[in-house]
């Protein structure tokens, strides 16, 4: 349900004369301030790449070019790196200046500040004079145009966050106090839709019109599609289906006039605008290939079709109030249906989105979208603000700037889409959940799989934190489908589908695509939804299915076959004690979960088992000079960033015993040489993952190693001349080597998530059953606990640990000797 707030009366003119107090001063109070070379400030610090309007899988624009990140220089950019056309033109007294997109036939507005929080990224350019070059004129500036591009985060508003729509608002202010005549240009071309210039595009035009007697547009919108729809396929990771829709609000329409055109040459609307500083709202009526380049100049277009609004404000003086110079546009990629999904019987059925469920248009929809922005800014800040403070009470401020700028990517590769009886142009019969909804993924880049389950796992800190309820959203389609029975293999499935947005299931697979990976994963989420009390019905529904899993696990946890874990970049291999530690964990994950569905003997075996494997595994995992875990057993020279241990610690387990926390901190010390922390395994010594190195981080025993991690990230996020934000890097300078912008980075959120599991510890009756597992019994024999010892001296902590022991001794043999004495002398 969408929440009522208390300001009922709120409308968009009210919400624009506190807009900046609500979007840059919180920011700019809270945050610091970093001044560039180029004289522009950035807060709090100026990111690898600059999120702009990041929705879904197929809205994801980015500024991600050059070091300085100047959108006068450079052209906003889809996640894959191919070019988006947005640009913008704003004309002053006359005189026509670039602030977006790099259109250098005009001369440069001046970037001089850019400010950036969650769900915001913030400009502000200072427009001077006419001979004003790109680095910017010494001349004080006529005007200051500021742009926020806000892609809002409402993760307890579901229905809000399903909007695959982003917003942007656009303010003009006198700089110099005089006035000035002020007009603004922005437009978009078929890029929007589809990689491929060839590519036949048509575009229609909506207006809402409230005053008839002026006939003036309360709003507008412009659409554009490909004209050859192709339903479910994708091109370069890009739907060749939907339609990108701009609109424009205007809420001051006696002082700002609003024109538009559709479909006609980018050349010419915008020199239209630079000569009158409007448009000719006129639509043209021919389909054209998103491009034409000219035939013997090819850098040179001879067509290009765009949609296009321009605003005027008129006379700009400081008297003018801050809705009458402020203008609101949204941007987005809609389409309907948005999935295929397979059921019993091996019926596909088409999901359709979420909004789906409230507005039977896509133009209503839209229409929501704008008159909704007060509502979704002020969420949005709220949680900006709550995510920066829990951010510094955690670890500090860098950590808070590290969460801030990951968690638009998150929401970049979901999707909301109904799972009811009216969820299908096919009308197959489908149950609906408790609260109608589920939660589609795309593994975004890496390969570009449906429902990846080690995809949801890693960003499972994020979704203890921020939303819990999307747990069990993420997980309903890969129990319905596994529940099929098309689905042969005993452990769970790796995906629903070779690639979104088709997840039609792997009725064809015999073996499963990492097995051990996927059985332990999905024990390990059920049991964070089950103690945060969203899912105990869906747990107790698919019950057979967790039993089915932890059998499993029983059968093939403690010596893993050839297999590939979650970093699968590397070969297949058997006895990785990175597998064995999740495998066990998820065993003890499933004992908690059948105790609180009243499962008493199944919860007591699964416990007993994991605690068995346990012991036998710090037997096989410890390096003989008991320096580190291995990666593998037997295998001395190999180790890994044993990041499983996490869900030991966000569970409060307890599962393995302190000293190899300590053991493995002090590991990680050694081995990180740079700025950018540890490699992530031995079979690698030059590269690292950011999501691991967070989950390590939470895993960590000592302040210094986890600032460690923290300083590893932070170092990164702030690697400026990488010109994409991937979750897998290079040590050697911080590079982005993989994985772009994928939702893992919901791992960075681990110190947020172990404060809310703090919370939601295990229910006392079963800590009361079970308590911790003893340590010393974690050792067979006398022998193996001699060598534990010996070795574990060589640390600092062990060191201290036998200084104690052997201090404890020598009290113990001086009351010996001292009581045989006395006795000696009471006898004679």
């Amino acid at each position: 349900m969408m929440r009522q707030r208390d300001r009922k009366g709120w409308n968009l003119i009210n919400l624009s004369k506190v807009m900046f107090g609500l979007v840059w001063v919180p920011i700019i109070s809270v945050l610091s301030t970093r001044s560039l070379q180029d004289g522009t400030s950035a807060t709090p610090f100026l990111p690898t790449v600059v999120p702009l309007a990041v929705r879904s899988p197929y809205l994801g624009a980015y500024l991600s070019d050059g070091t300085d990140k100047d959108l006068t220089e450079m052209s906003p950019r889809f996640w894959t790196g191919s070019p988006l056309g947005w640009t913008g033109l704003i004309r002053v007294d006359g005189d026509v200046f670039n602030w977006m997109g790099n259109l250098t036939y005009w001369p440069a507005a001046d970037n001089i500040r850019f400010a950036h929080s969650a769900s915001s990224s913030n400009f502000t350019f200072a427009v001077g004079s006419s001979d004003q070059d790109r680095k910017g004129s010494k001349d004080s500036p006529r005007i200051y145009l500021h742009a926020s591009f806000l892609s809002p985060i409402t993760p307890a508003d579901s229905f809000r966050q399903s909007l695959p729509l982003s917003y942007l608002s656009i303010t003009v202010e006198s700089a110099d106090d005089k006035s000035h005549q002020v007009e603004v240009y922005t437009d978009i071309n078929g890029l929007w839709c589809a990689d491929e210039e060839e590519e036949v595009v048509e575009w229609d035009v909506y207006d809402r019109v409230d005053d008839q007697e002026s006939q003036r547009a309360k709003w507008q919108a412009l659409s554009m599609r490909l004209d050859n729809q192709r339903s479910f396929t994708e091109q370069n990771d890009r739907i060749l289906q939907g339609a990108v829709w701009f609109s424009s609000l205007n809420n001051d329409s006696d002082r700002i006039g609003q024109t538009y055109s559709a479909g006609e040459h980018s050349n010419y609307t915008r020199s239209t605008f630079s000569l009158i500083g409007r448009l000719n709202n006129q639509k043209n009526q021919n389909p054209r290939p998103i491009r034409t380049r000219h035939p013997e100049k090819t850098d040179l277009f001879a067509d290009e079709p765009v949609l296009s609004f321009a605003h005027s404000f008129g006379f700009v003086s400081p008297r003018r109030t801050l809705e009458s110079r402020t203008i609101l546009m949204s941007i987005g990629h809609v389409r309907s249906p948005l999935m295929q999904y397979m059921t019993e019987g091996e019926r596909v059925v088409e999901l359709m989105p979420l909004w789906t469920t409230r507005f039977e248009t896509a133009e209503n929809m839209v229409e929501f979208h704008l008159k909704d922005y007060q509502n979704a800014c002020v969420a949005s800040q709220e949680w900006d603000h709550r995510l920066v403070e829990d951010s510094k009470r955690a670890h500090s401020q860098d950590y808070a700037d590290i969460v801030s700028i990951s968690t638009r990517q998150i929401f970049m590769a979901l999707e909301a889409v109904r799972i009811d009886d009216n969820s299908t142009a096919a009308q197959a019969d489908l149950q609906p959940i408790e609260n109608g909804q589920a939660l589609m993924l795309k593994e975004i880049s890496s390969n570009g799989n449906c429902q990846t389950v080690d995809v949801i796992t890693p960003m499972l800190p994020f979704l203890i934190y921020a939303a819990p309820d999307m747990i069990s959203q993420l997980l309903e389609p890969i129990f319905r489908y596994v529940s099929t029975g098309l689905y042969e293999p005993k452990p769970a499935p790796h995906d629903l589908g070779d690639h979104y947005p088709n997840a039609t299931g792997r009725n064809d697979f015999i073996y499963s695509n990492l097995p051990l990976e996927e059985s332990g994963n999905m024990l390990n989420l059920v049991l964070a939804c089950v103690r945060l009390e969203k899912c105990k019905e869906q747990a107790q529904k698919y019950y057979a299915l967790l039993t089915q899993w932890a059998d499993w696990l029983v059968e093939n946890t403690l010596y893993p076959e050839d297999q590939r874990s979650t970093d699968d970049f590397f070969e297949a291999s058997s006895n990785q004690t990175s597998l064995v530690i999740k495998g066990i964990l998820g065993l003890r994950s499933m004992s908690e979960i059948a105790y609180s569905l009243g499962y008493m003997n199944e919860s007591s075996r699964y416990r007993d088992i994991a605690a068995q494997y346990s012991r036998k595994f710090l037997q096989l995992a410890v390096a003989d000079d008991r320096t580190h875990l291995l990666g593998s057993y037997g295998n001395q020279s190999s180790w890994s960033t044993e990041y499983n241990l996490f869900f030991d610690k966000l569970y409060g387990f307890n599962f393995f015993p302190e000293w190899i926390y300590n053991m493995q901190d002090n590991w990680y010390m050694i081995q990180a040489g740079g700025p950018y922390g540890p490699p992530l395994d031995s079979r690698s010594r030059d590269r690292a993952k950011t999501d691991w190195i967070m989950w390590a981080a939470g895993a960590s025993n000592d302040a210094k190693t986890r600032d460690m991690f923290v300083n590893a990230l932070s170092s990164y996020v702030r690697q400026t001349d990488n010109q994409v934000f991937g979750d897998l890097i290079s040590l050697n300078g911080g590079w982005s080597v993989g994985f772009l912008n994928r939702p893992v980075v919901g791992g960075h959120f681990s110190l947020l998530a172990l404060d809310v599991m703090i919370e939601h510890g295990p229910p006392n009756e079963h800590h009361l059953m079970f308590g911790k597992v003893d340590v010393d019994d974690l050792l067979d024999n006398l022998n193996h606990q001699r060598q534990k010892i010996v070795g574990y001296g060589k640390s600092s902590h062990g060191k201290g640990f036998l200084v104690g022991i052997g201090s404890i001794c020598c009290i113990f043999l001086g009351y010996r000797i001292l009581s045989r004495i006395f006795r000696r002398k009471r006898f004679w």
